[in-house]
Parts: C-alpha cells; structure tokens; sequence
C-alpha cells in the first residue's frame, strides 16, 4: 500500500489501464513522458503530481478520472503506482519481453530502471561505472515510507529487477547496461524462407566480460552457428547453455538458426536469455514460423 516505483519488462497483451488494474486496489499511476526537458522529481509524491507538467496519469476515483491521459502501459517503462487498502498484493503482467531501449534526458534526473538478473542482482557501482554520464552521478530508490531516498552506498547497493529509480544523466547518454544487446527489430523472427539471425553483443565496460546466452524452453530446433577450426565448416548445435567472452570494448556478432524439419506447429515461440557476469539480464522473444507443405 502506499507509492510503488516499478519499471515494466513486459509488453502487456492488453494495454488499457484499465484491465491491466481491473483487480486491483490501485488509487492512481504516473509515469514522466516529456523528454525534451528536464525534471526535478518531487521527494515526497504524496505532495502532489497533479500540477507537475510533464506526467501523465491513470487516476480511478470518479472526481479525478478527469484529468486521465494515460491510455497505454508500455514496456520499458517506469511508472509510480499509488496502492490503496492495507495489504500487499501481487500485480502480475502477462505479455512479450521488451527490446525497447532507455532514451535518457541530457543534464536531467530520469526516471528508469534496468534490465538486471535477478539470480545475480548487479550493484549500482558496477553497473553503471561503464557510462562516463552514470558513474558516480546521484541515483534515488522510493524507500518503504514513499519518500525518494539518496542512494548513499552504490557499490553495497543491488538494482533489482523491477523497479525504478529516479537516475541522473550528466551530458548525452546511450547506455542500456555494461554489455548491450542489439537485434534488427523488436524480436527474432524467422519467416517461411529466413533461416538464420544475429544479434549483436557489445561490451561496453574496461573488463572483460562472460556472457551466457540460453534458449527457454529447451528445444531442438533452435540452433547457434559455430566453426569447427579442425573440419573447416560452420557447425549448428542445439542451443541450451552458450558462454562466450567478450574483451573488453569489444562487440562480436552471434548467429542463430532453426531447423525447420524438426518444428511441430504452424507457429513456434521462445524465449533468448542473455545474461552477463555483472548482473545484467535481456529477454527477447524469438518467433518461427514453419515453411508450407
């Protein structure tokens, strides 16, 4: 009950707040849409978001759903939730993982979060030591009370996987994580002909990094491209667990393939897992579709 910070991974099927809230007690939600100025965050948003230009809201109660123009929750998001009653509940999302990436304000405070393991929680330290306009700038947590809080440890402090933080952008940024993770696209698709896609994995950090890569669920028909230094070809094992090394500042190109002979359904579905040794975590739906008879 209370403020919530969250920042949303997933693509929600339905849209609307709504039904997305439908079941649950919440009073209003926010999220910061103007990008083309900076913003002084409120430490208290009990104070009032109302009059703050720049947000957008989804409010239930009859004598505020007046002033709504939130119309559409998005992934890769941040919102400010404001729950009623007095018991915690569960909010869950049911969609596709986001690819969308973090546009961040210049010379402004953000409102954001990051795609982070859960397993291995990165520290704000380390994670953001990567990006000249991150590292050592302020970052705030909404603490239990529903008051913005000064992060005061960074390096003893884990970012968890969704929530947001209100995180300052000294100059111009591109960040996303110490190593990005780029594709052609909102997903991997495969259409009737194409047979094979890369993604592109770019260490940004001074270390060098290991980086799994893991296909969920497990199935045979999805593939990586590897060559055998002794027979002179390209192999394509089925792709459960695959751990490269990136030096650092590099960027290398992955290959991924489906064997078609082996799908079953007209359309198949799954998910790429991209995890790395600090903590960072991307999910990107993969989508095949199985060549006519």
């Amino acid at each position: 009950p209370g403020w919530n910070a969250v920042f949303l991974e997933v693509q929600p099927d339905v849209r609307a707040p709504a039904t997305i809230f439908k079941d649950l007690p919440v009073e209003s939600v926010w999220t910061w849409f103007d990008r083309a100025s900076s913003v002084e965050f409120i430490r208290d948003p009990a104070e009032g978001l109302w009059a703050q230009p720049g947000w957008s809201v989804y409010a239930t109660a009859p004598e505020k759903s007046a002033a709504n123009n939130l119309y559409a929750i998005f992934a890769n998001r941040a919102y400010l939730i404001k729950l009623g009653g007095r018991q915690n509940v569960t909010w869950t999302v049911t969609g596709s993982p986001a690819t969308d990436k973090t546009i961040w304000t210049s010379d402004s405070f953000n409102l954001t979060g990051f795609h982070v393991n859960p397993a291995n929680p990165a520290n704000f330290n380390e994670f953001l030591s990567s990006s000249a306009a991150h590292t050592g700038q302020p970052v705030y947590r909404l603490s239990s009370q529903g008051k913005w809080e000064l992060i005061t440890t960074p390096a003893a402090t884990t970012i968890k996987s969704g929530e947001a933080y209100w995180v300052y952008c000294d100059g111009a940024s591109s960040f996303q994580s110490p190593v990005d993770v780029r594709i052609l696209g909102s997903e991997i698709y495969y259409g009737t002909t194409s047979g094979i896609n890369s993604v592109t994995l770019d260490n940004q950090s001074s270390t060098a990094r290991s980086v799994t890569i893991k296909f969920l669920p497990s199935a045979d028909w999805f593939t990586y491209q590897i060559f055998n230094t002794t027979t002179g070809y390209n192999e394509y094992p089925k792709l459960d667990t695959w751990t490269l090394q990136l030096s650092a500042g590099r960027q290398t190109n992955i290959w991924l393939a489906v064997r078609r002979e082996l799908l079953t359904n007209g359309i198949s579905k799954g998910i790429l897992e991209v995890t790395d040794d600090v903590g960072s975590r991307y999910m990107i739906q993969v989508t095949v579709e199985k060549q006519a008879q």
